[in-house]
Parts: C-alpha cells; structure tokens; sequence
C-alpha cells in the first residue's frame, strides 16, 4: 500500500516576509491573501465601504515598497498593514475633525496611539460596538460605574444588589468588555470551529485561556487564517492593562 501524500506545510509569516524582501512577489501574494480580509473591516471602520478599497491597496502597496527596501516588519505583518491603513486614511483626512464616542475606557485605547486622533476614532468605534456586543446587565453596570462614575453603593441601589455583588459584576463585566474589544479587531470567521477560536484566542491573549490552551494551539497548527487572527489579539492584548485590574 502507497503511503499517503503528506500536506507541505503552510508558510510561516517570517518566512514569507524573508521571501518578499529577497524579491519574491507571489509570496506577498499570500500575504495578501491572508491579511486583506482583516485590513478591509479595518478600513471599513475607519471610511466606510466606499474609501474602504483605496485605503487598502494605499496601504499593501506601502508595505510592499517598505519590504522591498529591507524595511517593514519581519514577524508579523498584521499590526504593520492596520497601521498602514490608518496612515493611509490620516493622509486623505488630515483635516477631519475628531469623534470620541468612548471617553472614559482609556484602557481599551493602545497607548502608542494616543496622540493619533484618527487611531483613537477607531478604537473608539471598536469599544462602542464591544460594549453593545455585551449582555444588558454587564453594559448597565459599566455604564453607571465606568461612563457615568457613580459611586459603587449608589450602583448597587439603582441595581438591586448588595456594593460588594456590584464590584464584582463590574469587575466582571469590565473584563468581558475587554475580551470583545480584543474580537472586534479581527473579521468573524466562516467557519463554526474557527468562530469559537476568536473568543478563545481573546482569553488566551488577556493571560485567562490555559484550560483550552491545546486544542487552541491545534487549531493553529492548521488554521492561517487563525493564525493571523491570533497574532492581530496579542498585538492589541499587550497595549491594555492586565487581567487582574478592576
């Protein structure tokens, strides 16, 4: 009996940013393929459907001239592109006037992007759309504790709970909000499998994620998109403030 043809293993992403900067194009071609559907909701987000191809292709072609140069990133071109498309958006909007629509969650903002009112617009509309992902209860305590700064006995009489169950649950809740934001930054996946990566990925990113560490790894193994997925998580994980802060 033949032995079974094995599977060649998919490209790792250091490999083919070394290949790109020796001159090989159709290894950009697979970069493209993986990180176009992220940098496009990222675009989307940012100017809506109609700017959203332009910002895109502004940004893989300043990150192809980057790598052509011996510049660019060398492990993970995810976090590059999502800066490369907020560039790219920045340079047609310099002179848009800001919008802040989450004021008071300056955790969930990466602190290297502080001073960048188009980045903070962004991250912004992640957190709004984090929060309304989150259930009724969990938004209703972080609203009164967190955007409106009530004082926790004051929270715990409007929610007909004892101060030390409100401390909990906004404890709670402020972590959930954390771990949606972290989903938001990446394209929901197509499959069922992959779907229930995302929030595992989150977990794992914000340090809480040992319990489903091997099959999540599995996952990876034979998951690029994933694998993508998981590297734009950690990338934003590192910028907010740990786990264990209330």
């Amino acid at each position: 009996m033949n032995p079974s043809p094995t599977t060649p293993a998919e490209p790792t992403e250091p490999d083919l940013l070394a290949a790109v900067r020796a001159g090989d194009l159709a290894a950009y071609a697979v970069l493209y393929e993986r990180h176009r559907p992220a940098a496009l909701r990222l675009a989307i987000s940012i100017a809506g459907p109609t700017r959203a191809e332009d910002l895109v292709g502004d940004a893989f072609t300043n990150t192809l001239r980057q790598l052509l140069a011996g510049r660019g990133p060398e492990h993970a071109v995810g976090p590059y592109l999502q800066m490369a498309v907020r560039n790219a958006y920045r340079t047609s909007y310099r002179r848009e006037k800001r919008v802040v629509l989450i004021d008071d969650f300056t955790d969930l903002e990466p602190a290297a992007a502080v001073d960048d009112p188009w980045h903070a617009q962004v991250e912004n509309r992640l957190a709004t759309r984090a929060l309304a992902s989150l259930p009724a209860r969990w938004q209703q305590v972080l609203r009164l504790s967190t955007l409106e700064r009530r004082p926790l006995d004051e929270v715990a009489a409007i929610m007909g709970t004892s101060t030390g169950a409100a401390a909990q649950l906004a404890h709670r809740a402020r972590e959930a909000l954390r771990l949606a934001y972290l989903a938001e930054h990446v394209r929901p996946p197509e499959t069922e499998e992959c779907r229930s990566m995302i929030p595992a990925l989150a977990r794992q990113a914000r340090g809480n994620g040992t319990s489903r560490r091997a099959r999540v790894e599995a996952h990876l193994g034979g998951c690029p998109p994933c694998r993508s997925a998981g590297t734009e998580i950690s990338s934003v994980a590192r910028t907010l403030h740990p786990a264990g802060r209330v």
